[in-house]
């Protein structure tokens, strides 16, 4: 499928040895204890995520496709508005 995408101009080449990673070309900008928290997190994702990519810190993108579903897009949006609002103030 990701071959199908890049045939079509959706996706920059992928690297020959992982077809799935993408390079971005800029750095992560997180801190050595930034860097150090993501590696010891306990979620699975976050660890199949560091596994799949390890190179993340130096820009490389792990292309991900997931169902385009009107429960996805709500989600998304959901999750877009939240950031976009800025931290909730405490009262």
């Amino acid at each position: 499928m990701l071959a199908a995408f890049r045939d079509q101009g959706c996706l920059p080449e992928g690297r020959l040895d992982a077809p799935h990673l993408v390079d971005e070309g800029g750095a992560v900008h997180q801190s050595a204890e930034e860097s150090a928290r993501w590696r010891s997190h306990p979620r699975v994702e976050v660890q199949r995520f560091l596994a799949e990519n390890p190179d993340y810190e130096q820009g490389v993108a792990l292309v991900t496709l997931v169902p385009l579903t009107w429960r996805n897009l709500a989600v998304g949006s959901g999750r877009l508005a939240r950031a976009a609002a800025g931290p909730r103030k405490r009262r």
